[in-house]
């Protein structure tokens, strides 16, 4: 090496040669192309093998030291066929012997069954100039050895010798078997998947390619494209997009991804490129069913927003991040928008009130997005004043709403239900009260009774009137109520709980008069009554009696908390109130035997199975 050193130095450090690749092996050992010129500069770069030197080298005993350099096995041979000048770098199964052997006759190198094919291929090369490299494989501890020789003439020291170069390339050997092997088992995969492969190597030159690419391009035969360039295959990829990315993909060793249409084909393709040492690799896939779907999406959509537009109800879409990707007419107007200010923004930022995440809006967007299944919700939108009818529907971007304005139906709803409140809670509680008194009112003389049976008449006569206006102002005609208690309800005390003082004394008075001295205890307030059953109604053995209408802590309070007791009494609801809708709520209450409307009287009390206790009556 000190010598190859001392020649870098050198100003001239040019071996002459003129080189030129062995006729049956390619020169793969060149590191560039520069070596096809007639010399070659070792400042440029030592050749990894003598064999990349090709034939007609002149050399002389300096510059066979350099040859030394060279990991290969050598031997200089003059005309005469005797050996001038070895270097054996290692045991070789074909070398008769290793020791020296200058100044021998070629045959004594070789073993005796070669021997005389190596004199032949000597005399070969001597009489007609050529070069002649072959393979060889032997067996050596059981495993085969690879080696490749070439003999070509030279000019040594002034004369015309032979050069016979040897080299062990049995590691070389094993990774092509092992390549070839990986690539075999690399070709079955490729031929059994259904996306298209192609590989392309640094010459850009077509190396491989599946069957799913040869049917996608038209290709009948692989010699239509093996071993020529992708652009003479495909000129007219030249100077477009897909060229653009090849040549990012090779020259970059980036991944790179495109789709495109084949005019040829009349199909659309992606297209992903992987590039590695040798070239880049090519996975397409037949994507026309999916542009077409696509397409008739867009279509789709198009179309769907020219009805959306048409729609008298607002419509909305939006992300899954509550930005609205689309509105149409309806729903601008009726939340007096423009569409810039809209697009692309948060509900929340464009409607304040959205930003309260417990509206029913919000939950049911929530909801809508998390659970994939439709909601509804009637939404009032307080500072529009604003009642609307809403549908969330999920969809893969967000959720798309549709919303109807109810606001004047919704006020006229609510201006029945006011009405309603007022004949079946106000004006049927005075009713109640005026009748209750009647009946209890105890006058002599036939003119007297007479009065009070027609007074009572005409109290019926309210009474049904106020029913039947009740049932057009909730447009509703079922009042069914729960069925009787199949057995009696025995109970030792009657609890009445109505924030009416006089309600409760006649109602005591109407109960003794049917079970004569049984305990009766009254509350004006629904929670004080709670507070008692706590503690004294240890057995469910109270009978209760129960407004509904009352300030503060109403009955429907009172039944929710009382419903959550370990031990409850049972439960007659005594309302004025003939609401189908308190009727039907009612009946959520497994403790409420009955819904009863005012006033109580002892007639209504003898079609109840109802008992005092035995012991229980004072």
């Amino acid at each position: 090496m000190q010598a190859i050193d001392k020649l870098k130095k050198s100003p001239d450090s040019t071996v002459k040669v003129a080189l030129r690749k062995p006729a049956s092996r390619e020169n793969k050992m060149l590191n560039n192309t520069s070596w096809e010129l007639s010399s070659f500069s070792l400042r440029d770069g030592m050749p990894e093998s003598i064999l990349c030197l090709g034939l007609d080298v002149t050399i002389n005993d300096y510059q066979v030291d350099l040859l030394k350099q060279f990991p290969d096995s050598f031997a200089i041979i003059n005309d005469s066929g005797y050996i001038v000048n070895l270097n054996l770098l290692e045991d070789h199964p074909m070398f008769q012997r290793k020791e020296s052997l200058e100044g021998e006759q070629l045959e004594s190198l070789f073993a005796p069954e070669i021997a005389s094919e190596a004199w032949g291929c000597f005399e070969k090369v001597r009489a007609e100039g050529e070069t002649i490299s072959c393979d060889h494989t032997y067996s050596q501890n059981l495993k085969p050895v690879y080696y490749h020789t070439a003999m070509s003439t030279i000019s040594y020291n002034g004369s015309i010798h032979l050069l016979l170069v040897m080299r062990n390339v049995t590691a070389e050997k094993l990774n092509q078997e092992i390549l070839e092997i990986s690539l075999k088992r690399s070709k079955d995969i490729w031929e059994s998947i259904t996306d298209m492969f192609h590989f392309i190597n640094k010459k850009w030159e077509i190396e491989y390619a599946n069957s799913a690419w040869e049917k996608f391009f038209g290709f009948t035969d692989s010699s239509q494209y093996l071993g020529k360039t992708i652009w003479e295959v495909f000129p007219e990829m030249t100077g477009d997009a897909i060229e653009n990315c090849f040549r990012k993909a090779m020259n970059s060793g980036s991944l790179s991804n495109f789709e495109g249409f084949y005019n040829a084909r009349n199909k659309w393709f992606s297209m992903r490129i992987f590039p590695s040492s040798r070239g880049i690799s090519v996975y397409n896939r037949d994507i026309t069913e999916l542009k077409t779907l696509e397409s008739k999406e867009r279509l789709l959509e198009t179309r769907l927003k020219d009805v959306w537009e048409k729609l008298i109800d607002g419509y909305i879409s939006l992300d899954n991040a509550g930005k609205v990707l689309y509105a149409n007419h309806a729903f601008i107007t009726l939340f007096n928008f423009k569409e810039a200010e809209i697009n692309g923004k948060s509900l929340g930022n464009i409607i304040p009130e959205l930003n309260e995440k417990e509206m029913d809006f919000n939950v049911a967007v929530h909801q809508a997005i998390e659970t994939g299944e439709v909601q509804k919700r009637i939404c009032f939108f307080k500072e529009r004043d604003i009642w609307i009818n809403t549908a969330f529907f999920p969809t893969d971007e967000g959720v798309d709403i549709y919303m109807q304005d109810i606001s004047h139906a919704e006020r006229m709803r609510n201006a029945m239900n006011d009405l309603s409140f007022m004949t079946s809670h106000e004006l049927r509680h005075e009713y109640a009260k005026l009748h209750s008194v009647i009946n209890l009112m105890t006058l002599s003389g036939d003119d007297e009774k007479y009065l009070l049976k027609e007074a009572n008449k005409s109290l019926i006569q309210i009474n049904s009137l106020i029913s039947v206006m009740n049932d057009k102002l909730t447009f509703n005609r079922d009042n069914s109520m729960r069925a009787d208690n199949n057995g009696y309800i025995e109970f030792d005390e009657v609890v009445l709980i109505d924030d009416d003082h006089v309600i409760n004394f006649i109602n005591a008075r109407v109960i003794r008069l049917l079970f004569d001295n049984v305990k009766v205890k009254s509350f004006s307030h629904a929670d004080k009554a709670l507070n008692y059953l706590k503690e004294f109604d240890k057995e469910g053995k109270k009978l209760l009696f129960i407004d509904l209408n009352m300030p503060g802590f109403d009955g429907w309070d009172f039944l929710e908390s009382y419903r959550q007791l370990p031990v409850r009494s049972r439960i007659y609801i005594l309302t004025s109130s003939i609401n189908p809708r308190d009727i039907e709520r009612s009946m959520d209450y497994s403790e409420v035997v009955k819904f009863l409307t005012k006033p109580l009287s002892v007639e209504l009390l003898k079609y109840e199975r109802i008992r005092p206790l035995s012991g229980s009556v004072g």
